[in-house]
């Protein structure tokens, strides 16, 4: 009998991202070489702390994710950065998590990138 793996549909859906503590300004941190073709479908955001930070995420350091820096007005709450551009990846294309301002001195930002294989 000849057995064949199924895949469900969060199998095809993944995620990499990080956090920065106590950021004082903005960074930008390599954090995944992809080994495999895969597609950006959101880039979202967190902030605890502060009072402000906007975020954003990159390939190849120079294709932004998305089109406009996504502020995280709310503390404590992910906030989704909508439409999503430069999405393709190949392998051997690397992700960088960005953080490109921030205000009143948030504890921590974390920065998600949601990704499709397949």
């Amino acid at each position: 009998m000849a057995w064949k793996k199924v895949l469900l549909q969060d199998d095809a859906s993944f995620s990499k991202g990080g956090v920065v503590l106590s950021p004082t300004g903005a960074i930008n941190v390599i954090i995944w070489r992809a080994p495999f073709a895969c597609t950006v479908t959101a880039v979202k955001g967190y902030r605890v702390g502060g009072t402000g930070a906007t975020i954003n995420a990159r390939k190849n350091g120079n294709l932004n994710h998305l089109a406009s820096d996504l502020s995280l007005t709310n503390a404590d709450d992910w906030i989704d950065g909508g439409a999503v551009q430069n999405t393709g990846y190949s392998a051997g294309d690397k992700l960088e998590i960005m953080i490109t301002s921030v205000s009143g001195s948030p504890n921590q930002v974390a920065v998600q990138v949601d990704f499709s294989r397949g």
